[in-house]
């Protein structure tokens, strides 16, 4: 899996699917300074997770602003990775989250790539954001019903073949199946 071939992505997994994980396995090698982690949970996911609070909305939009101002053209990718949007989104301002979602359709040619882990892909249960903006899923095998009947798209692979930990990644018609590869850390 290749971080730098995507435009944004999208985690849907339920609580205790080991989306947490997957997303430390595919930031294993970007630096935390090209990072922006805003969690419920603070940094007991992410070492340098932050909760969602007024000071760390502030950043976000900071981020956004340097973006629209071409601040990150020509310079390493810089990530922000939103974990459980249903509470964010009842955190954050609403014009905010109108601003993130704007900022998705923008940011692709500069350098900001957007990350969101969600445990649905409906607007209405992701506090807001507009999931259907971003082309590149990862579904865990317990959820693809609820992508199924959300997006009204069949993955390829048979779910059946999938074992715990393990996730469908979905990009245009490609895909790929992913596992965890954090030994040693539990599923959260």
């Amino acid at each position: 899996f290749d971080l730098d071939k995507i435009l944004h992505l999208a985690v849907i997994a339920k609580t205790g699917s080991g989306k947490s994980v997957l997303l430390k396995t595919i930031f294993t090698n970007v630096k935390q300074s090209n990072q922006l982690i805003i969690s419920p949970k603070g940094n007991e996911d992410f070492a340098n997770g932050s909760f969602p609070t007024r000071e760390t909305e502030e950043k976000l939009l900071e981020v956004i602003k340097r973006a629209n101002q071409n601040e990150f053209k020509n310079k390493e990718t810089f990530y922000v990775i939103l974990d459980e949007l249903i509470s964010i989104g009842a955190i954050f301002d609403k014009e905010t989250i109108k601003e993130i979602n704007r900022s998705i359709t923008i940011a692709r040619s500069q350098n900001l790539k957007w990350i969101f882990a969600s445990q649905s892909l409906n607007q209405t249960n992701t506090g807001g954001f507009n999931l259907s903006l971003i082309p590149t899923k990862i579904v865990n095998v317990n959820d693809i019903e609820n992508y199924t009947s959300t997006l009204g798209i069949k993955p390829k692979t048979n779910p059946l073949i999938l074992k715990t930990g393990q996730f469908i990644l979905i990009d245009n018609d490609v895909e790929k199946i992913l596992t965890n590869t954090i030994k040693g850390q539990e599923k959260s």
